[in-house]
């Protein structure tokens, strides 16, 4: 027994009599979530290159799988990784299970991250583009089965991830030689083209980012979220695994350089455009542009504090986007529509969603007492004397992003009719927003309870800290 078997192999092939049982969404919904489940918890309590004792039998968890001449890896520390990869997963699950989501849901989030834990424990680490590409794929199926074709959105997006994986691989290719002659700067420029050409299209870098907001807007945004989320968090694991593996990147000013200004863009875009949406859906997309743009930031600065807040970010977001995704497809099913204009005071008769939703929002912005805060004013306390730049695009961002939440807060409440009901009709959702919210204002209040937890998600990244 392996590791890559438990966390790779297994939930792949589970996810064939998932979409088999599609029909059972009951059945598939509990079998994925209970699934999950066991395998954070596995990622949590048994480290890889153990010996486990199960009575007299005892069995060596070995973290290395060879597939036709390649290394699947696993080891102790990238299981904080898994842990957040699967904990996500279960999270997000119970949620869609509580909205009646996609009977493939189930089927699909295990298949993905089975290809995303690949990615990250592939050798060479460079096969992990087709790995990521088809984790991609993956998500067709669940958009088919919503809408039975695809959306513009859900189109560009697949191209531009099979873009980017295409340039990636040219990258890798070149990489040998450039390794060996690393005096070579056109050879190096010409990698350094490619490379950012790829990790652009991929990780939805300016000006590559369109896909974000119309996918947020056309498709689902519970199952949106989920892809956007699942997939950018492992891609920026893939930039941290090409800067831990080639010592010459690391210490390339033109990539830092390159990486600190298209974040800033990013940020500056994704704000100002979010505060002039009139679509919830387009907001949460630009919303989820102004987090990878922080999160080029504080790699591009690869500093050991800048590292920490990278990891210390990760937990806030999946938890607000997962709030806040939650609420905008309760939203979008009973009302058929996310144009802020036609959901005039459905605040009094949604109340907690629009709470959730909104809390959500302003967390993201970077609101004292929620959970962005702390993160925001870290990361401006470590740039604002050397980069006051990138500080200034980051507070035009939080502008952006609140003048979004008081632009939604004064419609949604804007209506002479009474108030009617603070809760919906399903306990699970009401209990999951509660949660949620309350669970954002702790982290925003007390942030030490989960940093020293995030920040084993470096572990595997030695030579950057």
């Amino acid at each position: 027994m392996n590791s890559p078997v438990i966390w790779i192999l297994f939930p792949a092939i589970l996810s064939i009599p998932l979409t088999i049982l599609r029909n059972n969404k009951k059945l598939v919904f509990s079998l994925g979530i209970a699934t999950s489940i066991i395998l954070a918890l596995l990622a949590w309590v048994v480290p890889a290159d153990t010996v486990l004792k199960l009575g007299a039998v005892e069995y060596k968890l070995s973290s290395t799988l060879t597939i036709l001449g390649r290394e699947l890896i696993i080891n102790s520390t990238q299981q904080t990784i898994i842990l957040l990869m699967y904990g996500m997963t279960a999270f997000w699950l119970i949620g869609a299970f509580a909205i009646s989501g996609p009977s493939l849901f189930p089927a699909a989030s295990l298949l993905m991250n089975a290809f995303l834990a690949a990615s990250l424990a592939v050798v060479p680490f460079l096969y992990a583009a087709i790995l990521i590409e088809l984790a991609c794929l993956v998500t067709l199926p669940v958009f088919f089965q919503s809408k039975r074709m695809l959306g513009s959105g859900a189109l560009r997006f697949i191209t531009f991830q099979t873009m980017g994986m295409t340039f990636l691989l040219l990258s890798g290719w070149l990489l040998g030689g450039v390794e060996t002659a690393p005096a070579s700067q056109i050879a190096v420029l010409r990698v350094l083209v490619i490379l950012g050409t790829g990790l652009a299209f991929m990780l939805a870098i300016f000006p590559f980012y369109s896909w974000i907001p119309m996918l947020t807007e056309q498709e689902d945004p519970y199952f949106v979220g989920f892809v956007i989320l699942s997939l950018q968090t492992a891609i920026l694991f893939f930039v941290l695994n090409f800067l831990e593996n080639y010592a010459w990147l690391r210490n390339s000013l033109e990539l830092k350089q390159a990486m600190l200004l298209f974040g800033a863009v990013m940020v500056v875009t994704g704000g100002v455009w979010s505060a002039f949406q009139k679509n919830l859906g387009r907001m949460f997309g630009y919303a989820a542009i102004v987090e990878n743009g922080l999160s080029l930031i504080t790699i591009g600065l690869m500093s050991f504090a800048t590292l920490r807040i990278f990891s210390d970010m990760l937990l806030p977001r999946i938890l607000a986007f997962g709030i806040w995704a939650l609420c905008l497809s309760v939203i979008k099913s009973s009302n058929d529509s996310l144009m802020v204009e036609n959901l005039k005071g459905i605040a009094k008769s949604k109340t907690l969603i629009v709470i959730g939703l909104l809390v959500a929002q302003f967390s993201i912005g970077g609101m004292p007492l929620l959970a962005g805060f702390p993160l925001r004013v870290a990361l401006l306390q470590e740039i604002s004397f050397e980069l006051p730049g990138i500080g200034w695009s980051i507070l035009v961002s939080i502008v952006g992003l609140w003048v979004a939440g008081v632009h939604t807060l004064s419609v949604v409440i804007n209506s002479p009719t009474p108030w009617k009901k603070f809760l919906v009709s399903n306990i699970v959702i009401n209990f999951l927003v509660a949660i949620g919210v309350i669970s954002l204002i702790v982290l925003g209040l007390l942030p030490q309870l989960y940093t020293e937890v995030m920040e084993k998600l470096l572990l595997p990244f030695a030579h950057l800290l």
